[in-house]
C-alpha cells in the first residue's frame, strides 16, 4: 500500500446515499469522498479553500458556494470535514430536477 497522496480532483467522487431523492423544503445532503491521484481515500483536509466550489441549479433556480468551514448561504452549502470528506447540502425550492456541480482546481468530480 502507498502513502495516501495529494488530493486529485479526477479520482474523487461525489457519493450519495442509495435512496437519493430531493424533498422541497428539505435539505438535500451529498459527500464529497476525496482521493489521491492512485485512487486512496484520503483521511484528512484538502485544504482547497476557493479552489472547490458547488453549483446547484434546476431549471428555476441556482445556488453556488465555496467550499470552507462555514456555509456562506443557508440554502447551498460546501462544508470541509476535515477528514477527508466535503459535505455538501442544498435546499429544493419545488419539484423537478436538479444538477449538481463541483468543481475542484479546474476539474468537475464525478
Amino acid at each position: 500500500e502507498r502513502k495516501v497522496g495529494k488530493f486529485s480532483a479526477k479520482e474523487s467522487t461525489i457519493e450519495s446515499p442509495s435512496n437519493f431523492t430531493g424533498t422541497v423544503g428539505t435539505a438535500t445532503e451529498l459527500i464529497i469522498r476525496t482521493k489521491d491521484r492512485y485512487g486512496q481515500v484520503r483521511r484528512s483536509s484538502a485544504n482547497l479553500g476557493d479552489r472547490m466550489r458547488l453549483n446547484v441549479s434546476s431549471a428555476t433556480w441556482s445556488c453556488n458556494d465555496v467550499c470552507g468551514r462555514n456555509c456562506a448561504d443557508e440554502e447551498c452549502c460546501c462544508q470541509d470535514n476535515f477528514d477527508g470528506t466535503y459535505s455538501l447540502a442544498f435546499t429544493p425550492k419545488q419539484a423537478g430536477d436538479y444538477k449538481v456541480q463541483v468543481v475542484a482546481d479546474g476539474q468537475m468530480l464525478r
